[in-house]
């Protein structure tokens, strides 16, 4: 994909630039960088509470299950609904975990100086150091901004699993229960 900000730095106009605009670049950059930061940070812990949710839905049968092995009271067909209940969010954590909490690559806000410090720069006008800085600021926003929007929608239906595996067992619950 080519985006209007893919040129060569080298032979990039920096006559455009003076300090002032390249300030106010700069500082627009960081912010949308440090924007995208703690947009992952608010995913991560939503993840958290999303994953927290998906254990009550399974230990809840799974509880009941037990306490009703343990009493010599076992429903075998309403037994095997909730099994399905708790595998089913099982899925849905292992889902969550894989695509939202584990750990991606993420760009922060700073450069290293070993990159900023290379004889391409250090013959460079600072003018062009800016720009490409610039440039480079651009490539971790859209890789923050990628990565995020991955990881909402993958949050979004592990949210949507949520809701549905306890229809989905009360559903089969009734089923069984009319059936037998």
């Amino acid at each position: 994909m080519v985006d209007a900000w893919d040129f060569k730095v080298e032979t990039a106009d920096t006559s455009i630039f003076d300090d002032q605009k390249a300030e106010w670049l700069e500082k627009q950059a960081q912010e949308r960088l440090k924007f995208g930061l703690e947009s992952r940070e608010v995913l991560v812990r939503e993840s958290h509470t999303t994953l927290n949710w998906l254990v009550a839905i399974a230990t809840a049968p799974a509880a009941f299950v037990s306490s009703n092995a343990a009493s010599g009271s076992i429903n075998w067909p309403v037994s095997c609904v909730l099994g399905l209940v708790v595998v089913s969010a099982a899925i849905a954590a292992m889902y969550l975990i894989e695509n939202c909490l584990k750990t991606v690559d993420t760009y922060g806000p700073g450069n290293t100086p070993k990159h900023l410090v290379r004889r391409s720069f250090a013959s460079s006008e600072l003018r062009l150091m800016r720009v490409s800085e610039l440039s480079n600021y651009q490539m971790r926003i859209d890789h923050n901004r990628r990565e995020n929007l991955l990881i909402a929608k993958a949050l979004n239906r592990s949210r949507l699993a949520c809701t549905l595996i306890p229809a989905f067992g009360a559903v089969l619950a009734m089923a069984v229960l009319l059936f037998q």
